[in-house]
């Protein structure tokens, strides 16, 4: 798995790292976005269904109540006939308060179990109805104290139409507790979604930073420590000590910064330093090694050697000259000599002349002054 690691690009190394963290936000995202989701769905359930269900069934058991109320009140004896309209007229009242309440529950959806309640409801609605049209049929022909005709309604009141209407406001009871029940499965299937998500979102996020970590530890190990050896190779090479190699057998962008390192050393080693090795014995008979035209070293290498080369034969040269000169300068000085040992002898020729002259001049003025000495004996 290391070695893996180590082969891998550094480019793949950023982009797994940066892949997991994005899986990591992608799962806490997605858990985040379901929790929202199914305790949106609950909210929607509970908001836009149960509770206008509710709403639209309470209206419709208050306006049924009220009818019933209303029928009883004109089935007393003691009500006129003034009053009696009057509750009559109520009775349309209330019919369009349920009209309301079914409107609102009728269109919204239903658990197939209400949906079987909502249908035998409306049966039991329909059998109501039709008592209650009886009742209010009769109530309407009522003349004050018609006790006969007000026994009638009662007997149907009391009778066909109360079982009619206990069997609505039984379906109406059985559906509205329904709704509650939903409404609370849906509220605790909420919290239950949101506590779940909360849960998954902590776990995702505790791996994900428990990933994060250890893999950003383990690429930091993976890149500190050939980074140092490189620091530490380069720091060398400064000092000039040129026998260190960093010798990586990585396949990434570390490694190729190795191997180039090494390639680096090893030239310098075995191409420069060892030219200047020949430079300082004074070997100049080799070429120096231009990789390109952009290896500044190299063309320095070769210019030194070039311009060393050319030096050199010029003072050769200027030895030559030099040794030709001296050459001329020792027959001059052979031809001096030799005129200087004549010129010697020629004086000592005129020196041994000059005291032979000497002498007979000596001689003759001797000669001279005995003539005189005699002369003058002679007189």
């Amino acid at each position: 798995m290391k070695d893996l690691f180590n082969n891998m690009k550094m480019f793949k190394k950023l982009l797994t790292a940066f892949l997991l963290v994005a899986a990591v936000c992608g799962v806490v995202g997605g858990v985040g976005y379901y929790g929202i989701s199914q305790v949106d769905d609950a909210l929607v359930e509970t908001a836009e269904v149960r509770l206008p269900s509710i709403q639209g069934l309470g209206l419709m058991k208050e306006a049924l109540n009220a009818i019933k109320s209303a029928e009883r009140t004109m089935m007393i004896e003691s009500v006129n006939d003034a009053d009696r309209a009057h509750e009559l007229k109520n009775l349309e009242k209330r019919w369009a308060v349920f009209n309301k309440g079914f409107a609102i529950y009728e269109p919204l959806p239903q658990t197939a179990e209400e949906s079987v309640l909502w249908q035998q409801f409306l049966k039991d609605l329909d059998g109501y109805k039709a008592e209650h049209r009886k009742v209010v049929e009769i109530l309407g022909k009522v003349q004050a104290w018609d006790v006969h005709t007000l026994g009638v309604a009662r007997g149907i009141g009391f009778g066909s139409e109360r079982v009619a209407f206990s069997a609505v406001m039984k379906g109406l009871d059985a559906i509205s507790e329904l709704n509650f029940k939903v409404a609370e499965e849906a509220k605790i299937a909420g919290k239950a979604d949101a506590a779940r998500s909360k849960m998954t979102a902590m776990v995702a996020v505790g791996a994900g930073v428990l990933i994060a970590v250890l893999f950003g530890v383990f690429l930091a190990n993976s890149l500190s420590g050939p980074i140092q050896a490189a620091a530490g190779m380069l720091s060398e090479l400064g000092k000039g000590h040129l026998g260190q190699r960093l010798r990586m057998q990585r396949k990434d962008e570390v490694g190729e910064m190795a191997r180039a390192m090494d390639d680096f050393a090893d030239n310098l080693q075995n191409n420069f330093v060892v030219a200047l090795e020949k430079i300082a014995d004074g070997n100049f008979a080799f070429d120096a090694v231009q990789v390109d035209d952009k290896d500044a070293i190299g063309a320095a290498m070769k210019k030194t050697l070039t311009d060393m080369n050319a030096t050199l034969s010029q003072i050769y040269l200027a030895g030559e000259q030099v040794n030709s000169a001296a050459a001329q300068v020792s027959s001059a000085s052979q031809s001096l000599s030799q005129g200087a040992t004549e010129s010697a002898s020629s004086i000592e020729e005129i020196t041994s002349s000059m005291t032979e002259m000497g002498s007979q001049t000596k001689l003759n003025a001797g000669n001279a002054t005995q003539a005189n000495q005699l002369a003058g004996q002679a007189r």
